[in-house]
């Protein structure tokens, strides 16, 4: 099958790789053979060791190993080895990271067990996802590819001081690689099964001695890993453009002025939603009994589906160093459309016809954010730094869902009057958060430091919502009517987040710590509501408290590095999307409800290890034990002891690279990784039905590297595991989404 670019894409992507390649022979002349990061490349997989990370997740520039919390952090080398190309695929680097999406507009974060499954316009999620220190508010502007990526940086557990509202599970951090003076860059083409072709290139130099450019971009093609047969079409495909451009002017050695924009378009043919029955809602009868295909990836719906995501951002950041510290200011301004409709399969029994239902969904949200921080200096006598700042946010969302319900085969629903069934909701949310915070680190001893700090946080939202109904669906369900509301609300919540740190040097190399930390996510207004008064009645707050001790090292002549931690963390109010049906309500509702109390224990392990400069290990183990304490569902059952949805038990990756040499210019490499994940639930009624069992994942690369020059062939899931990424409620029936098959290909990488 021919694949066609974009125009855009096509004259985009050519104008970058023209760039590189002109780029390089200048760099030769200008600069070193090698550049700087080519340079740190090669002297990483040369070395014997594991290398130093520089992270910056207290604000300030740090050792990993250093910083007293949990904190898995990947190099862009290890980034680029993996293919990781979105936060979507973290999770298999990251202890205690759990993920899944509903579609490309709600990627769903786990880390510890607390995440969320809702994405209503005046709702939240509970593991956030900053690009270079920018909250980004909504799911949607979550699935930003990754460009020129310096590192990410994990963070588990709440981060309530330095990073604010919705960080009660835990953060993502992705900081981009800045421009430089020395010319350098990379180009890389990829191309596997299901004509998977993968485009990216990034370069950076110099302007002038004062400023530098960096401009990278990518485009990704394939065909559908899924087929709707009725209709003859690819679903789960993929065509995807994204761009990156950032300007660095550094006037003098004390300031510096970023500023970067970034541009992503995503679209495909919607997914394969596969009905898994059999119950037997009146007066339909199951889903399954019309599936005339047992292939979880072969559709039957007559519904053209499409799933379309477009983001843009903008960044300017400045920072002035002084004898006193450093102040930084942040101000982005950030979007998100989506678009997509989503078909299930055909439903219905007699004396009624089968039926197909289209779900659509459309938002449109934007953000302005601003951040002001002063970091000091070291003082008092160089024991104690200090940071301090205030946060500003906006938030608009405009979200529109419609549910569709109409007859494809024999004659239209009596019920109906021969019309479609239609049902929509409108909602229109502003978002206002202010937030102020300090912390301090005080080394008390040349071994012992403390840190401590606070933050308010104030936030208010706004919402208007309007349901209507057009025609009568309530009829052919035989339910009580749906309520048509236009409803307005508004409501505002306040929290202090404290955090306490001790760390503790039993050595040069290996340290001892324990922690404390507080997350505050606020409330909101539901997504989905069957009344106007369920509509404007707000849910509660949710918050954590987090208790943590653990152990970093480097050991063994630093060929080794280690992160041991054990937590617990009680959840107050912790919101709950449930889908049970009460007896008042025409139909199931997605609803958001406080559970009463649950908590989070477990243990979690980070290893890193280079004991010969042609080998490289790694793994993480994940223990955790994440159950509700105190919730009563819609059906007034008590789901107490339950455990909490998307909290795989037991969960462990491992892996390791060999490269020899096979001539005085060409090293061979191998590299493979394993992951496995325990059984977890869809569902807080931890339904049977609604349950995935335990799998691994498998994948592997084998190549020569030659100079700058690098060619592999590598494949993912290799065994072709196959295993759903979410289950979906539909009056009694479920639909399931599985995760992509096996995929394989080649890929070549030059860099300079």
């Amino acid at each position: 099958m021919t694949k066609k670019l974009h125009l855009k894409s096509g004259v985009s992507f050519g104008v970058m790789l023209a760039a590189a390649t002109l780029a390089g022979p200048l760099a030769a002349q200008t600069s070193p053979a090698t550049s700087e990061p080519a340079r740190e490349a090669e002297a990483a997989r040369n070395d014997v060791g594991v290398q130093e990370i520089v992270v910056t997740a207290l604000r300030r520039a740090q050792s990993l190993q250093d910083v007293p919390i949990s904190i898995t952090a990947l190099t862009a080398e290890a980034i680029n080895d993996a293919a990781i190309r979105g936060v979507d695929e973290l999770a298999s680097r990251v202890p205690g990271f759990t993920m899944t999406a509903f579609n490309v507009a709600q990627p769903r974060l786990f880390i510890r067990g607390s995440g969320s499954t809702d994405d209503g316009a005046a709702q939240d999620n509970s593991v956030a996802v900053f690009m270079d220190d920018v909250y980004i508010a909504r799911g949607a502007g979550q699935a930003f590819e990754f460009l020129d990526v310096e590192r990410v940086e994990v963070l588990r557990g709440p981060q309530g001081t330095l990073y604010g509202k919705n960080v009660v599970g835990g953060l993502v951090n992705v900081i981009s690689r800045r421009p430089s003076q020395s010319f350098n860059g990379a180009a890389e083409a990829s191309y596997g099964n299901y004509n998977a072709l993968d485009l990216r290139a990034y370069v950076s130099g110099p302007i002038s001695e004062t400023l530098a450019v960096s401009l990278s971009g990518v485009h990704r093609s394939r065909d559908g890993f899924a087929r709707n047969i009725r209709l003859n079409r690819d679903l789960e495909n993929l065509n995807l453009f994204a761009v990156r451009g950032q300007l660095l002017w550094t006037p003098t050695s004390d300031l510096d002025v970023l500023i970067s924009f970034d541009y992503s378009d995503h679209s495909d043919n919607g997914q394969s939603r596969k009905g898994e029955g059999p119950f037997t809602p009146p007066p339909f009868g199951s889903v399954t009994a019309f599936q005339t295909s047992t292939n979880p990836r072969e559709s039957e719906s007559p519904r053209v589906t499409y799933q379309n995501r477009t983001i843009f951002g903008s960044l300017g950041r400045i920072d002035w160093r002084s004898d006193l510290g450093t102040l930084t200011s942040i101000t982005a301004y950030r979007t998100s459309d989506v678009n997509l409709g989503d078909a299930f399969t055909g439903i219905g029994s007699p004396p009624y016809p089968v039926l197909d239902t289209l779900n659509i969904e459309e938002e449109t949200a934007s953000q302005f954010s601003q951040e002001i921080r002063f970091a000091t200096e070291p003082f008092w006598n160089d024991r104690a730094t200090a940071i301090a700042g205030v946060y500003y946010l906006k938030e608009s969302v405009d979200r529109t869902e419609i549910a569709d319900l109409i007859s494809v085969i024999g004659a239209r629903v009596p019920a109906l009057g021969g019309l479609t069934g239609i049902s929509g909701s409108f909602q229109d949310a502003q978002t206002e958060s202010v937030g102020v915070f300090a912390s301090a680190t005080l080394n008390i001893t040349d071994r012992l430091a403390v840190t401590g700090g606070i933050r308010y946080t104030n936030e208010t939202k706004d919402i208007s919502t309007r349901v209507v109904s057009i025609a009568d669906i309530d009829a052919i369900i035989a339910a009580p009517p749906v309520e048509e509301y236009d409803i307005a609300a508004r409501e505002s919540w306040g929290a202090f987040t404290p955090s306490l740190a001790i760390i503790y040097d039993i050595s040069s190399s290996v340290n001892l710590y324990a922690n404390y930390s507080r997350g505050f996510k606020s409330g909101g207004f539901q997504g989905q509501a069957p009344t106007g008064a369920a509509a404007r009645t707000p849910f509660d707050p949710e918050t954590a408290n987090s208790y943590e001790i653990g152990m970093k090292g480097r050991v063994f002549g630093n060929r080794m590095t280690f992160a041991l931690s054990a937590f617990h963390t009680d959840y107050d109010d912790l919101q709950v999307r449930q889908n049970a049906q009460r007896p008042e309500d025409p139909l199931p509702i997605l609803r958001i409800t406080n559970a009463g109390a649950a908590r989070a224990r477990g243990v979690e392990l980070d290893l890193n290890a280079k004991p010969t400069s042609w080998l490289t290990l790694w793994g993480s183990y994940s223990y955790l034990d994440a159950k509700y304490v105190q919730l009563v569902d819609n059906l007034n059952i008590n789901r107490a002891g339950n455990r909490m949805i998307f909290s795989p038990e037991n969960s462990f990756n491992i892996g390791g690279e060999i490269e020899l040499p096979v001539t005085e210019k060409v090293n061979a490499f191998v590299r493979g990784e394993y992951r496995w994940q325990d059984t977890f639930f869809f569902d807080p009624a931890n339904n049977a039905v609604n349950t995935q069992e335990g799998y691994g994942l498998l994948d592997a690369a084998a190549g020569v590297r030659v100079g700058r020059l690098t060619a592999e062939v590598w494949g993912k899931n290799l065994a072709d595991q196959l295993y759903r990424t979410n289950v979906i409620p539909f009056l009694g029936d479920r639909f399931a989404i599985f995760g992509p098959p096996q995929t394989y290909g080649v890929r070549l990488r030059f860099s300079f």
